[in-house]
């Protein structure tokens, strides 16, 4: 496949993993290659769906605090979580918060993308 990101959605799909999509657009979370099937790292659950994150790497979080995050972009543990996992309580799904840098697969993420929170909600306990 000459379109590689096309040919990285169409594998996440193998793996198990559902378009990238925001409220209103099926595959609106260009963030991701699971949205609109460009090259980059995957999001947050995305990550954690695929097995991909380091052990330790996720942090649930119950109560309110201040938070270190690691960069999702590095997949080294450094001893900060590179993802926060928050139970949304009216249902089953959860929010994701994390952090991207221009590193790696993630070096050419649009700039709206780096160096700020990525807000995700999934369903299921990836």
């Amino acid at each position: 496949c000459a379109a590689t990101g096309a040919f990285s959605h169409e594998l996440g799909h193998n793996l198990g993993l559902n378009h990238a999509a925001t409220p209103t657009l099926e595959y609106g979370d260009s963030s991701d290659p699971m949205g609109g099937g460009n090259i980059s790292g995957h999001n947050g659950p995305n990550r954690a769906g695929a097995g991909w994150m380091p052990a330790g790497s996720v942090q649930d979080v119950s109560a309110g605090g201040s938070y270190a995050l690691a960069t999702l972009s590095n997949n080294t543990a450094t001893g900060a979580p590179q993802a926060l996992r928050i139970g949304k309580p009216d249902s089953s799904e959860w929010y994701y918060i994390s952090l991207r840098q221009a590193q790696n697969l993630d070096a050419r993420l649009a700039l709206k993308f780096l160096d700020t929170l990525s807000i995700h909600r999934t369903t299921g306990a990836q």
